[in-house]
């Protein structure tokens, strides 16, 4: 499938909050504190994982700024997303190692019962999901993988599942060097220990 020209996937800024956004600058083009890099692979909130291509100046309306041209693989689209709307839109690294271990044992802890009400929960998860972050993530997935052995999930909660889901096994992925197989075994098993033991201690098993 061909990827989709730039100036049909414009973005712009939606309020979703942070606390992953990276510290660490770096002069771009223009001379702009740039906090991505490209090559760099980024976790964009909602969307998936992606990779930072390039960092380009385009001109709209008589105005140039700065973007960062990032490719998604999973939906094989190219976003531009403004330099500085990036924190604000929660774009942020790939987590740590130790972090990603951190998240996968997240899976396995006890949490409170999710609110019968599908529309409430598919509310409270959705707030989760959009904010982008490594355990919210993990929350989310949780939450309905849980529900849905209980009962078949509504079609919008199994899409959100089914999103955060990716997202997540992508983003562990990369964190931890390891194949999508690899990883939905760690997942998986991680997600079935809640039932025995709810709380987890040590380090992940890692193949290899």
């Amino acid at each position: 499938m061909a990827t989709r020209a730039w100036w049909s996937s414009l973005v712009f800024p939606l309020p979703l909050p942070t606390d992953f956004f990276p510290c660490l600058c770096y002069a771009g083009p223009m001379g702009k504190a740039c906090a991505f890099r490209p090559h760099d692979h980024v976790v964009y909130p909602g969307q998936g994982v992606g990779q930072v291509q390039e960092i380009s100046e385009k001109t709209f309306k008589n105005e140039t700024l700065l973007y960062y041209v990032i490719y998604l693989e999973e939906s094989d689209m190219t976003v531009l997303i403004p330099v500085d709307k990036a924190q604000e839109l929660g774009i942020r690294t790939i987590v740590k190692r130790k972090e990603a271990e951190r998240a996968l044992r997240f899976l396995s802890e006890d949490f409170d019962p999710s609110p019968l009400d599908w529309k409430m929960r598919y509310q409270v998860n959705l707030n989760l999901f959009k904010s982008g972050g490594i355990l919210d993530n993990a929350a989310v997935v949780r939450s309905l993988y849980h529900r849905s052995k209980v009962k078949e999930l509504p079609i919008q909660e199994r899409r959100l599942y089914d999103s955060a889901y990716r997202i997540f096994q992508d983003e562990m992925c990369f964190a931890l060097g390891l194949r999508p197989p690899e990883v939905e075994t760690l997942i998986h098993g991680y997600l079935e220990k809640a039932k025995e033991n709810p709380v987890v201690s040590g380090t992940v098993d890692v193949p290899g």
